[in-house]
């Protein structure tokens, strides 16, 4: 058997490689069976013209052949200086390399590896996929062609998404990744899930909108004026998961962020937002929106019609009405609850400072007589005694917009003035 081995009279494969091992260190075949190369290293050589040595070289000889069609398939555990050495072996085919290192389960420490071979490592994906190591081959890249390592990242997204970022204190790593369009899509929102951080003020100004959409999705972004115009002007379509993101620090600075009536339609629309939030909304947006008059956009209109008697019915609940004239008009134009109209107009004309065209607007608004009152035209009507008319009666004449108010057979009786 030592003639045959040390003269290599046997030709190399699968079984004829286990006789070999069994008949030097049977307890090695074992480690054969899941790390073919990694066994065969153990084999001692330190025994002068000993067969092993000859079973060695003819190995390393044929090495391309050994890890291409002849160690098992269950080959799958080779140590760090097995795959190190079949990397470094310029014998071998890149392709017969890939092939077989890429089924190996054990990955390499890229501390473990001098950095002129880092390259190597990255692109076998023989390394252990961690942001460390990630973040140190950027620290140490040279020059601008980043193939290899987003080839990497991209086929290790899943196991990275997993783990948090420790360090990039400066966020360098932060930037690159995700503030450029280097990465796949799929693999850019893998990726995004490992920092918590926030872009502050970087320029993203050349990101692609699928990339802006993660980063509001994932508050990627702080809300602040910078990103807010560079979202409502060049991705609008993302204005309002932006907005609604944030909700709490739009509506504390709501004036420092405009709305153009579509974005207004959708927010008003929503059903994140609750009443009070959309009055909000509605009381930072231009007047003229709410006059009830062909100016208003109807998209804009059709929303207050709906929300209109909900406006109401709040307002009238509230200790002090919240809303300026404008809005009190457009409310009184879409809503068609008629008490609750009646109650807010009275409440909004008592709490303010007297404007007679606020009032005569409202009236008109208000409609049937309290329109002829409205016109000064010398009308007198009768209305029914209730609190809320009774009150506007008594506002009205104590503001020269009528000329008598009084009660007469169970109603209320105003005497409009008559204005040439």
């Amino acid at each position: 058997m030592d003639f045959i081995i040390g003269g290599n009279y046997y030709k190399l494969s699968d079984n004829n490689i286990r006789s070999v091992i069994f008949y030097i260190n049977p307890e090695l075949i074992k480690n054969y069976e899941t790390a073919s190369y990694t066994a065969i290293g153990k084999i001692p050589t330190n025994t002068a013209n000993a067969p092993q040595n000859s079973f060695i070289e003819y190995i390393e000889d044929n090495l391309k052949d050994c890890i291409d069609t002849i160690f098992p398939e269950t080959s799958t555990l080779e140590d760090d200086g097995a795959i190190l050495e079949i990397l470094d072996n310029e014998g071998i085919d890149n392709e017969i390399k890939s092939k077989y290192l890429s089924k190996q389960s054990n990955k390499i420490d890229l501390n473990d590896v001098v950095p002129s071979f880092w390259d190597t490592v990255i692109a076998f994906n023989v390394v252990k996929p961690t942001w460390i190591a990630i973040e140190k081959y950027f620290a140490n890249k040279k020059d601008e062609d980043f193939a290899i390592i987003v080839n990497f990242i991209s086929k290790n997204c899943e196991e990275l998404s997993q783990q948090k970022i420790a360090g990039d204190n400066d966020g360098k790593l932060f930037i690159k990744l995700l503030g450029s369009n280097l990465l796949p899509i799929e693999t850019y929102k893998q990726v995004r899930k490992s920092f918590s951080r926030q872009f502050v003020s970087y320029d993203l100004s050349n990101l692609d909108s699928d990339r802006i959409e993660i980063l509001v999705n994932t508050r990627g972004v702080t809300f602040n004026n910078k990103y807010y115009e560079l979202i409502n002007t060049k991705f609008p379509e993302l204005i309002i998961t932006f907005i609604l993101q944030n909700k709490s620090d739009f509506l504390s600075n709501i004036n420092s962020y405009p709305l153009d009536s579509s974005a207004a339609k959708s927010l008003l629309s929503s059903n994140n937002l609750s009443l009070s939030e959309k009055l909000t909304i509605i009381q930072s947006l231009p007047s003229t929106m709410f006059e009830g008059n062909t100016n208003t956009p109807t998209a804009i209109r059709v929303i207050l019609n709906s929300l209109s008697n909900s406006i109401n019915a709040t307002l009238n609940k509230s200790s002090k009405i919240p809303v300026n004239n404008d809005f009190i008009l457009g409310i009184l134009a879409s809503a068609t609850d008629q008490e609750q109209k009646l109650k807010l107009f009275v409440r909004k004309c008592i709490e303010s400072t007297y404007d007679r065209l606020f009032v005569k607007s409202g009236l008109e608004l208000l409609g049937t007589d309290y329109a002829l009152i409205a016109e000064q035209k010398g009308h007198k009507r009768n209305f029914s005694l209730t609190k809320e008319n009774k009150q506007l009666a008594e506002y009205l004449e104590r503001n020269g917009f009528i000329s008598k108010q009084y009660e007469d057979k169970g109603m209320l009786r105003m005497n409009a003035k008559k204005v040439l």
